[in-house]
């Protein structure tokens, strides 16, 4: 062989392959291990804001609203207006957008001011949270246990915190 026509041997090939391969696949667990945490940020970013929402929207409409969480299924909310009738506040079917659509079509018929059902992206979940009322001063109040609440987003791997006050504090962690 002549010093012109020098060649890569298959261990030399076969090493730069592995070495390729290795840094792929440490860069694709890198990218699925940022965009989980994307989506488990933006849902708490989410899920703050709704709180936010409501409690500007109680304020400004000077009705008292409830936010529902995992309502009407487990990684959903709604902020919802209440009416003063147990019989609507509390019904199961209050968070479903069929019985009480967004936006509403009858504005001569309370509830006028639920907002959308909101849907977590990317199996994230609300543990356990009780749902919240916010009076038209702003001041919130806890259905079961006291304030503060924490609000506990999750998915598969990790787990962030909202904290909420009795004066309207929403502050995530």
């Amino acid at each position: 062989m002549l010093a012109s026509e020098r060649a890569f041997s298959l261990v030399e090939v076969m090493l730069v392959v592995l070495i390729i391969s290795v840094m792929a696949v440490s860069a694709l667990l890198g990218t699925t291990t940022a965009f989980r945490r994307y989506q488990l940020e933006s849902a708490t970013r989410t899920v703050a804001a709704q709180v936010r929402s409501a409690r500007l929207r109680a304020v400004t409409a000077n009705e008292t609203m409830r936010v529902r969480f995992n309502c009407p299924a487990p990684g959903q909310l709604r902020i919802v207006q209440l009416v003063g009738t147990p019989a609507i506040d509390n019904a199961a079917d209050r968070c479903s957008a069929a019985v009480y659509p967004y936006p509403d079509p009858d504005v001569a018929m309370a509830p006028n001011h639920d907002g959308p059902v909101v849907v977590l992206q990317g199996g994230i979940s609300l543990e356990s949270t009780p749902d919240i009322d916010i009076a038209p001063t702003g001041r919130i109040t806890a259905q079961t246990g006291g304030l503060p609440l924490t609000i506990v987003v999750s998915d598969t791997h990790e787990t962030r915190s909202i904290t909420i006050t009795a004066a309207g504090r929403v502050r995530s962690s």
